[in-house]
């Protein structure tokens, strides 16, 4: 039996995930990034009401991001 027809499915599965992580980390820096960049405090205040509008689970992580940045 020939390996190669069972296993392509799980390397482009495994590729699949691979380009779908190497997005999400390019994504995230690039809102570190930008949170970095926020150069007053008033920024923060109103990113932060901003947020406070929105729900917890949609802005935990950027919340996370700011409050790292922020402390």
């Amino acid at each position: 039996m020939d390996n190669r027809h069972t296993l392509t499915p799980l390397f482009s599965a495994a590729r699949d995930e691979i380009r779908d992580r190497r997005k999400q980390r390019a994504t995230r820096r690039a809102l570190e990034r930008q949170v970095r960049e926020l150069a007053t405090s008033s920024d923060l205040r109103e990113l932060e009401a901003i947020l406070r509008r929105h729900d917890e689970t949609a802005t935990g992580p950027v919340r996370d991001l700011l409050y790292r940045y922020v402390a």
